[in-house]
């Protein structure tokens, strides 16, 4: 009545290649780079103009910022830790522990002078010649060369 059993899929022999689109007809001819559907929309330029340049300048405003944020945040470190020691008239040669964007590090006063070119009703400035040192290695911070000036406005000291 029936004919024999035959085995299920994959059962000791590979299975066949299967094929899920069926082929086509002969007379149809494939052409490259043709093919059938929809073809893409296209942004109209007037979009493009009234999104994309509020963003690029938003987006230039923002880098400026953040550059301008980076490069002021070692000094906004820098500058109260040397306004105190400045009012304590520390002496030439003082280490002082701060800690900076590449981490902490050690400020050493050169020697700091007053400004005499400030007039009488005009707010004292001392300038500070100081070096960055790593604390662990002594090395000198490569951002900061050996010397590096900062100006601190308020303070009238010398130091020699």
């Amino acid at each position: 009545m029936s004919g024999p059993i035959s085995p299920a899929p994959g059962q000791g022999r590979p299975l066949p290649p299967r094929r899920t689109v069926p082929p086509l007809p002969a007379d149809v001819p494939i052409l490259p780079g043709r093919g059938a559907g929809r073809t893409a929309r296209r942004i109209p330029l007037g979009l493009i103009g009234c999104v994309g340049l509020p963003l690029v300048v938003i987006g230039w405003l923002a880098f400026i910022s953040f550059s301008t944020w980076y490069h002021d945040y070692d000094g906004n470190r820098i500058d109260p830790v040397l306004r105190r020691a400045l009012l304590a008239h520390v002496p030439k040669g003082t280490r002082l522990p701060v800690t900076l964007w590449s981490g902490p590090r050690v400020i050493e006063i050169k020697l700091a002078f007053h400004d005499d070119r400030t007039g009488p009703f005009e707010t004292p400035t001392t300038c500070v010649n100081l070096d960055v040192l790593d604390p662990k290695t002594e090395a000198r911070d490569p951002k900061y060369p050996t010397g590096t000036a900062r100006c601190i406005t308020g303070v009238a000291v010398t130091i020699r």
